[in-house]
């Protein structure tokens, strides 16, 4: 909607939408995780009064970064009271499983069915916000996109973020990078990933002692597949969760079971929201420990600094790097703690970013579509091919089973033919090898002879 068409009390009104709750008191937060899973849906009234917002993600299937982000930060917004949903070109287990049932998802033959008016877009992968804003026509009153990544195209901000009410990136790291590549970062909102209550309340006995390890990546490097049975000869243990490994969720339960966690990213903040030692080392990281000397420049690297720490890691000695630092980050993970709890409660952050983002005008949809008009066509281009090649790939998959199938019924019916003849031909051996057979071949031949 254009600003002249917005009445004065209403950008007000929406403002106290968006801000539902009291100031800042991290103390009133306990009941979420009181009723985590108290999930009874609103009445109707109430529902029809309730805020709106939609997320995007290029998929919800995977338990990576960005997913698990969009599922804690949809399943935030549910508990403040608001009607939430997620739009993604593909929805499926492990990730789907463990969705609450309130939260919408929508893919690309059901988003038409969405609402058309809503009060917050939170964006991520910038073909999904394309076709939202264009090919849909879905309109929110703020629009919120997030890079979550500088590497990948498909996260970088679209052409027109200058439209949208605000852009925002994960990490210090992230806008430096975006605006090295030529997007104007200085005003970017940063909003970095998070733990949430239920980490930063869970009780945990720390450890003085290493005892066992949880190694969470779904990118292990040579190095790190061989660490458990490393460790394993020197009395330690260590389990290895995500892709190819032990696809499971990762919990505040799960983790507070290790003394150390091996990882980057977003297991980091929950690792040491829960008070455990974390050390930074993946397929692209190699740093090490998280200690009170480095926190801040971590942080602001999302926990996976691409550079190398002085002096850098023995790839090949990994365990003694592991084991001769073990006990000073111990001994600092609760003040580590508290600066998580400072500077990524889940939250503390969504209050802060609604504060923000309620003071903001609203989206001007008219100067939008004006100044973008051909992106109403050429959104479609990575959102509908994208599944469409899935649904051919699918389909051609689907042919695929139908034909082994075909073949292996056809083979189970020759193999059967085969068995069959080998049966008559072994019945048939045996009357040509009994011993009436052979006396009826005598009789025979005697009754040749005898014939003139």
């Amino acid at each position: 909607m254009a600003r002249d068409r917005i009445k004065p009390n209403v950008h007000q009104e929406l403002n106290s939408r968006l801000r539902r709750t009291s100031p800042l008191n991290l103390s009133r937060y306990n009941r979420h995780t009181e009723h985590r899973f108290d999930r009874r849906l609103k009445s109707p009234c109430e529902r029809d009064n309730m805020p709106s917002v939609l997320f995007t993600s290029a998929t919800m299937k995977n338990l990576a970064g960005t997913e698990i982000a969009t599922l804690e930060q949809a399943t935030s917004f549910l508990q403040r009271g608001w009607r939430a949903s997620v739009f993604t070109l593909e929805a499926a287990s492990p990730l789907k499983d463990i969705f609450p049932p309130e939260i919408t998802i929508y893919d690309v033959d059901s988003i038409s069915s969405a609402p058309r008016n809503l009060d917050l877009i939170i964006a991520r992968q910038r073909p999904l916000l394309d076709y939202i804003l264009f090919t849909q026509r879905i309109e929110a009153t703020h629009v919120y996109y997030e890079a979550v990544g500088y590497k990948m195209p498909i996260d970088a901000p679209p052409v027109y973020y200058r439209d949208l009410t605000l852009t925002g990136v994960v990490s210090e790291l992230a806008r430096t990078k975006l605006s090295e590549l030529g997007f104007d970062t200085s005003q970017s909102y940063l909003y970095p990933n998070s733990a949430g209550s239920e980490y930063f309340e869970y009780v945990r006995q720390p450890t003085a002692s290493l005892r066992n390890v949880a190694i969470v990546s779904n990118h292990t490097p040579s190095e790190i597949d061989r660490l458990p049975s490393q460790l394993a000869r020197l009395g330690i243990s260590a389990d290895i969760f995500g892709m190819h490994h032990t696809y499971t969720p990762i919990t505040p339960e799960l983790l507070a079971r290790y003394d150390l966690i091996v990882t980057i990213g977003k297991t980091a903040f929950n690792a040491l929201a829960l008070g455990i030692p974390v050390f930074l080392y993946d397929e692209n990281v190699a740093w090490g420990y998280v200690t009170a000397a480095n926190i801040d420049y971590t942080f602001k690297c999302n926990f996976a600094p691409k550079d190398l720490p002085t002096p850098p890691l023995d790839p090949s000695n990994l365990p003694t790097a592991i084991i001769d630092g073990y006990e000073t980050a111990a001994s600092s993970s609760p003040a580590l703690k508290k600066y998580a709890e400072t500077h990524f409660h889940r939250d503390a952050l969504l209050e802060q970013f609604l504060e923000h983002i309620a003071e903001l005008p609203p989206m001007d949809y008219d100067e939008l579509h004006r100044r973008w008009p051909t992106l109403d066509f050429i959104a479609r281009t990575y959102v509908e091919e994208t599944s469409f090649y899935k649904a051919d790939i699918q389909r051609w998959y689907e042919k695929s089973l139908e034909l082994g199938n075909l073949y292996q019924n056809e083979m189970s019916k020759y193999l059967a033919l085969v068995k069959e003849h080998q049966r008559l031909e072994n019945e048939l051996s045996a009357v040509l090898n009994s011993k009436g057979w052979r006396l009826l071949e005598c009789a025979r031949r005697i009754l040749r002879r005898s014939k003139p």
